[in-house]
């Protein structure tokens, strides 16, 4: 009997094929639970909970739609060392996974990036599971001598409710906080698209690739549907130094409620508040980068003609009154085709490429930064 036992046995655990018998090994992870002053890519760090963008104290400043999207991760990342050539992410979420026209990789997904040298950015592809807990396995990362810098975006569209990352037990891993003291961030006030609509990953989002291009940091305020130059916004970004401020707010002003005459109004608010405050920061008004369907459909393209008529004469009037500083970018210089949309509002990542390269081209030529 004992034989018959030990035969079963063997047939049993010789049968298995090489994935399910590695299976039967668990490598021992490392974890670290990420905490909300670990977090970077924002102005606050007191009086901020978990992954939000915004601190507690302007919940009760600001509308209830900018307030919930204020909680959503867009533009937010981890930086962090590790030796290890196998990195695991899981976290969850709160609120939708994905949208019809934004994949859940975008919506709800993160994405790694990594320093291999001073400037070269590399992505690192990952295994990932969308379920009440989201798991990325990253593996197969090569060895080099010293270890590397990660990192790690945050998802564009849901509030993250807690993280955590975690290497085999060998390893280190180390997270970095970024130098608020070194190095002054871009602000940018916008959309949908500042938000990161519809990039199709994280690290696509525009103002992340132009955070990695220039190597600098980029706080995102951009609210989808909300982006409409409010006080309180202002009042908020204002209270600290930034590089430059870029004011990219005109898509929104297509909703019935507005239109060019309250975007010419808020317009001005913003700039006088802002200068109030900042008199020699650089200030950067956007147009309207226009809709892939525009050429045929015209009432959509009297749109965003409207209103990039009124960025214009807003951006004249301030120069003839003597504002200083003061910079346009037109929507012909943000360069979208056709093939740079989703949906005819939303880039794709083509069309966030484009936008990230239209604003280095600008800010780099007008020597808007150091």
């Amino acid at each position: 009997m004992k034989q018959l036992s030990y035969i079963f046995l063997c047939l049993l655990f010789g049968s298995l094929n090489p994935i399910e018998a590695d299976a039967q090994v668990k490598e021992e992870f490392i974890w670290t639970k990420i905490k909300p002053t670990e977090v970077n890519g924002r102005l606050a760090d007191k009086d901020i909970d978990r992954f939000n963008r915004l601190p507690l104290a302007l919940k009760s400043e600001v509308r209830e739609p900018v307030w919930r999207l204020s909680q959503h991760s867009a533009g937010l990342y981890l930086q962090f060392t590790t030796d290890a050539e196998k990195i695991r992410v899981e976290y969850q979420v709160k609120g939708n996974k994905s949208m019809p026209h934004m994949p859940a990789t975008g919506v709800s997904g993160v994405d790694l990036y990594a320093l291999d040298g001073p400037s070269e950015w590399c992505w690192i592809r990952g295994n990932y599971r969308f379920q009440d807990t989201i798991s990325y396995n990253y593996s197969g990362i090569s060895k080099r001598s010293s270890e590397r810098v990660y990192y790690l975006y945050l998802p564009l569209y849901t509030k993250v409710e807690w993280l955590k990352i975690g290497v085999p037990k060998n390893n280190n891993l180390e997270i970095k906080r970024e130098n608020k003291t070194k190095q002054k961030p871009l602000v940018v006030y916008g959309t949908s698209i500042a938000q990161g609509a519809c990039a199709s990953r994280p690290g696509m989002a525009w103002t992340n690739i132009l955070s990695r291009n220039l190597a600098r940091p980029i706080v995102n305020l951009g609210f989808s549907g909300n982006g409409l130059l409010e006080e309180p916004i202002l009042d908020y970004f204002t209270k600290y130094d930034a590089e430059a401020i870029i004011l990219d707010c005109m898509p929104n002003f297509t909703r019935d409620n507005m239109g060019p005459e309250q975007a010419r109004k808020r317009l001005r608010e913003a700039i006088t508040l802002i200068r109030s405050k900042h008199k020699k920061t650089p200030m950067l008004l956007v147009q309207h980068g226009g809709y892939s369907d525009g050429a045929l459909q015209q009432d959509r393209k009297q749109l965003y003609t409207s209103l990039n008529k009124v960025v214009t004469d807003v951006y004249h009037e301030m120069i003839e009154n003597g504002v200083q500083h003061i910079y346009m970018l037109t929507k012909e210089e943000i360069g979208l085709g056709v093939d740079a949309f989703v949906d005819g509002t939303h880039p794709n990542d083509h069309g966030m490429i484009q936008y990230a390269r239209a604003y280095e081209k600008f800010l780099k030529e007008q020597q808007l930064i150091e």
